[in-house]
């Protein structure tokens, strides 16, 4: 890769790169890497309680339900909560969808992670789970991490090469 790499090649290196582990673009020098997030016990506990609070009424989750896991937005790649644009990004008002509510009924089943890369959903994919399947399900860096790279991250005090 050098100047002289037209951006179509360029592009696909960094989409190949991001899928293997992650690798440095060479445009703009940011971090690309996708990332295999599970539908997680603190996620699926955060669903179940603003579906109790308030259905499928708008909440604000930080004030109504308390930001239990600050992992509550996720839940949207799995089309299981909506944000309230008009209110503004990032406010804290979101609102269970009838697909999140079907699910806290145990009337659904969702693939289990969603890949994601710069925050953009790429696809849904592994077995089916259900709500209760999910609320044993807890998060693991250090999963997430190997999923990507075929090993577990490194800790300073290891030597590395």
């Amino acid at each position: 890769m050098n100047e002289l790499t037209p951006l179509r090649e360029a592009r696909e290196w960094v989409r190949d790169g991001a899928r293997s582990g992650g690798v440095l673009c060479p445009c703009c020098g940011q971090r690309a890497q996708e990332y295999r997030r599970p539908l997680n016990a603190s996620m699926t506990r955060s669903l179940v309680l603003m579906y109790a609070k308030a259905g499928t009424e708008w909440i604000n989750v930080p004030a109504d339900v308390g930001a239990r896991s600050r992992e509550e937005g996720k839940l949207r790649y799995w089309g299981l909560i909506t944000e309230d644009g008009a209110a503004g990004a990032h406010t804290g008002w979101w609102r269970v969808t009838e697909r999140g509510a079907a699910f806290v009924r145990k009337e659904l089943l969702v693939l289990k992670f969603a890949v994601i890369y710069d925050q953009t959903l790429l696809r849904l994919e592994g077995p089916y789970v259900g709500v209760r399947e999910c609320l044993n399900t807890k998060f693991n860096l250090e999963q997430l991490l190997a999923d990507h790279t075929g090993e577990p991250p490194v800790r300073e005090d290891e030597e590395t090469d």
